[in-house]
């Protein structure tokens, strides 16, 4: 997959600096898609939450950033980043933190691959659900299933499997240089 220019945004000073204050060194965001349309496209949230576990037992802060339909809604224990699910901005300085930043295909996806100081990985770029995420509408758009953008390589990575939690914490682990 060839996106020239795919690195052009970042946030702006004040927004790091708040971010900054809230979000610790090294962490690791998962974003989640909750939303209550096209529900067989959201995160694995079982999953997802088994992963966030598996990553804090090996000493990764976790922070979630929440559907905007539910902004401020609890997840456990694990810290979240409320005013990211309806501030872009904040958004963008929270994904530059992060060591790496965790999605299924979505908006959110979207703004870390263009972000020159954002790390990303994104799972379950397959889905037979949903006709723009099949083999098929892949291939019509000229991707091979299995590709990754060109030039960024370094910073953002496509997962071409299930969102299952062995396979976001095998991933994550290896985008991060750590074995498993």
């Amino acid at each position: 997959i060839h996106w020239p220019n795919a690195d052009r945004l970042e946030a702006p000073e004040w927004a790091v600096k708040q971010v900054a204050a809230e979000i610790p060194d090294g962490a690791i965001s998962i974003t989640l898609r909750e939303a209550g349309y096209g529900a067989l496209r959201n995160s694995s949230k079982h999953e997802w939450l088994k992963a966030a576990h598996d990553l804090r037992k090996l000493g990764y802060p976790v922070v979630f950033v929440r559907d905007t339909e539910s902004p401020t809604s609890p997840l456990l224990d694990f810290q979240a980043c409320d005013l990211a699910s309806t501030d872009i901005l904040i958004r963008a300085a929270l994904y530059e933190r992060c060591a790496v930043n965790l999605f299924v295909p979505n908006g959110p996806a979207t703004l870390a691959w263009l972000g020159h100081r954002m790390k990303a990985i994104t799972f379950a770029m397959i889905n037979d659900h949903q006709d723009a995420m099949t083999r098929d509408a892949w291939r019509r758009r000229g991707c091979v299933v299995g590709s990754q953008f060109h030039g960024v390589e370094n910073r953002t990575r496509f997962v071409w499997e299930p969102d299952t939690a062995d396979v976001i914490v095998r991933e994550t682990l290896d985008f991060l240089g750590r074995q498993p």
